[in-house]
């Protein structure tokens, strides 16, 4: 464990970069609070070659996430809009 001069703190590491808190390895919690900020999180593609790109509407299908469409995931009149009744 590190704490850095400027109150950074790496466990796992010796260099926490810019974070507050930077661990490499497993982390167990019993909570999670935030600021209320939104955040990011990855998640693996279900088509490793499909481009996503901002505005695109995503799908999650078994943990992986694609673009509307292409892993089942559909608005409703999207059928009438393709011409299938």
């Amino acid at each position: 464990m590190r704490i850095t001069s400027t109150g950074n703190v790496g466990i796992g590491t010796t260099s926490p970069g810019n974070y507050k808190l930077n661990v490499k390895g497993t982390v167990n919690a019993s909570a999670y609070v935030t600021n209320g900020t939104d955040y990011a999180e990855w998640m693996e593609k279900l088509n490793v070659g499909e481009t996503i790109s901002a505005g695109d509407v995503v799908g999650v299908f078994n943990g992986k996430h694609c673009r509307r469409g292409a892993c089942g995931v559909h608005r409703a009149g999207d059928d009438e809009d393709r011409g299938v009744r």
